[in-house]
């Protein structure tokens, strides 16, 4: 048995990445199940119906089937929301401490921003799942929405931030 401390961070990186892959995979898969003319974009459509007024719509147009992939993948994006904020918070924190490796608590941050991100999501799905179990009501579609828009618009500033880090790093390389 491998003990917690002879566990590297890069492990952790590396393992968290197929897990990511194999989930991401699965959500690409099922999200394609539900891409229609109502909801083109497929559960990001049915995310943000609170705002659009087509949580109706979407949840008409597609069939028993539909329904039944809907709601195993907002389960599945319960296993999902674990790993990409995760999986981008260690390589943040990796690069951090690549670029400066006596930066003090290089990974606060970075894990904050990733609980945050899944507690968004989280918060996102109750609304979706009650959309897809009980009709269409406006409190959790306006819920899983502006949960989504937190969840989006963190997301994209950690990977922002990941790829200013990137860019850093890049830079410090051509320089050697």
């Amino acid at each position: 048995m491998v003990s917690p401390s002879k566990i590297s961070l890069k492990s952790v990186f590396s393992l968290l990445l197929v897990f990511l892959v194999l989930c991401g995979a699965a959500v690409a898969y099922l999200d394609g199940e539900l891409r229609n003319q109502t909801t083109p974009e497929g559960i990001v459509a049915f995310e943000f119906c609170g705002f659009t007024s087509t949580c109706e719509q979407a949840l008409q147009a597609w069939s028993a089937y539909q329904h039944k992939v809907l709601l195993l993948l907002l389960g599945l994006d319960y296993l999902f929301m674990l790993f990409y904020p995760a999986t981008l918070a260690v390589a943040i924190t990796l690069l951090r401490q690549k670029l400066d490796p006596k930066l003090p608590d290089s990974g606060r941050l970075p894990f904050a921003l990733a609980i945050a991100i899944a507690g968004a999501d989280a918060v996102e799905n109750l609304g979706s799942i009650s959309l897809a179990l009980n009709g269409v009501t406006e409190g959790p579609a306006l819920i899983a929405a502006v949960c989504a828009t937190i969840k989006f618009v963190l997301l994209g500033l950690g990977c922002v931030w990941l790829l200013l880090l990137l860019g850093r790093r890049l830079v410090g390389a051509k320089a050697r």
